[in-house]
């Protein structure tokens, strides 16, 4: 069921209003706020329902990747010389990897390195899960597979644009470096009726810069395109919500459904670019260039 687009605010307040009612509250105002609107009491239900897995979420302890390697081996790289720094010594080590102090010879003083572990290039698990889309490539820094939540890291290179497209999923970014120009169009997405490229309308374009962060929901249609320099984005993607999402090439004229590894067949899922251990390599040193790391 679809909701209006005048809706759209509504279902905000309506949400905002019942998310501070106690849980056996929730019905009897749900049913006086949203009078008869279906689909808006559903809209309203699914984001209440989103919240408390969220909250859930937050109230379990998290397991990331590296505490499944606790005594994962040290890279023993004291005494060597790594570009401009010669190795000293290990400071300390942890899931996100070792801290080594060094002396910086083209500064002459000691500095503190970090190496990032093994894992983050070479576990098969990780690099299963990390592709390549056009220009984006797509990094899992954390997975939580009870609670359906994947914390990524997205690098955007300049001059690079998406394909206009929904999502399976709702989403939260974060910029961490760079920017893009940011598009947003009407009608949205309810994952039943194929849109033509013709229907599309544009109702939002902003600049998205670094510190921008925002939230999306599933049934938006928007695209991105980086300018001058590559854009470093932190995503947080919440649990598939459908089965299917829209997807739009405006230069070829055609749509075409994306929908999940899981509903994928052999000959798809052989299209599907996976990040090589020399990809990742290239990534880090870029997030090195721009102190993300």
């Amino acid at each position: 069921m679809t909701l209006a687009p005048d809706d759209w605010l509504r279902a905000k307040d309506v949400f905002a209003n019942a998310r501070a009612l106690p849980a056996s509250d929730r019905q009897a105002y749900l049913s006086a706020a949203c009078a008869g609107n279906e689909a808006l009491r559903q809209e309203v239900e699914s984001l209440l329902a989103s919240d408390e897995r969220a909250k859930s979420f937050l109230e379990s302890p998290a397991v990331v990747w590296g505490d499944v390697i606790p005594h994962a081996a040290p890279l023993m790289i004291e005494g060597r010389r790594l570009a401009a720094y010669e190795v000293q010594a290990l400071i300390g080590a942890g899931g996100m990897g070792e801290v080594y102090r060094a002396r910086d010879t083209k500064l002459q003083r000691d500095v503190a390195v970090k190496f990032l572990p093994h894992a983050f290039t070479t576990d098969p698990e990780r690099l299963h899960m990390c592709e390549r889309d056009y220009g984006l490539y797509k990094y899992v820094l954390y997975s939580d597979p009870q609670n359906r939540l994947r914390l990524r890291l997205h690098i955007m290179q300049a001059d690079q644009e998406e394909t206009p497209h929904a999502h399976r999923n709702c989403f939260a970014s974060l910029i961490l470096r760079g920017g893009y120009e940011h598009t947003f169009y009407a009608p949205i997405d309810n994952g039943e009726k194929q849109i033509d490229c013709a229907e599309l309308t544009p109702i939002l374009r902003r600049w998205e810069g670094e510190g921008t962060h925002y939230a999306v929901h599933h049934s938006l249609i928007h695209f991105a395109q980086a300018k001058t320099e590559p854009c470093i984005t932190l995503m947080l993607r919440g649990p598939s919500m459908r089965r299917r999402a829209i997807n739009f090439d405006f230069n070829k004229h055609v749509t075409w459904w994306h929908r999940g590894a899981a509903d994928l067949s052999a000959e798809e899922t052989a299209l599907v670019s996976q990040l090589t251990e020399n990809d990742i390599a290239k990534m880090i040193k870029l997030l090195e260039s721009k102190g993300v790391i």
